[in-house]
């Protein structure tokens, strides 16, 4: 069953023993105590999304956040149909993509022509 908590204030937030996990304890909207715990990974999906989104839970008109990339690796997905794009962020946090493959090939294009490996791709004939 989901169980919804409504939290008025964040009172502490310390990192695990491990260093694995978050713990957070918040004030609910009814005075008593919550205290949840998040794996650390799950941290940076959690402030991108925080990053791009208002107080009033509308879309954010600012860039993205951009994270330093500590390594990235590239592996094909169980589905067959799609890519898994990995990169580590900084004290080991992963985050992964599921690329389909004709996107992937895309990418892989643009990041070419951005490094001035491939040349651009020729101009459209159409009109518009």
């Amino acid at each position: 069953m989901k169980r919804l908590v409504t939290a008025e204030t964040v009172m502490a937030a310390r990192l695990s023993d491990t260093g694995d996990e978050v713990q957070v304890a918040l004030r609910d909207d009814k005075g008593g105590d919550v205290h949840l715990t998040l794996p650390t990974d799950q941290l940076a999906v959690l402030r991108a999304w925080i990053d791009q989104v208002t107080p009033d839970g509308q879309p954010a008109r600012r860039k993205p956040s951009v994270f330093p990339v500590e390594n990235w690796s590239v592996r094909p997905a169980e589905d067959e149909e799609t890519i898994v794009v990995t990169f580590r962020l900084a004290r080991g946090v992963e985050l992964g993509f599921n690329l389909p493959r004709a996107a992937a090939h895309r990418f892989a294009h643009a990041l070419g022509v951005l490094l001035g490996t491939l040349p651009p791709a020729a101009p459209s004939k159409s009109r518009h």
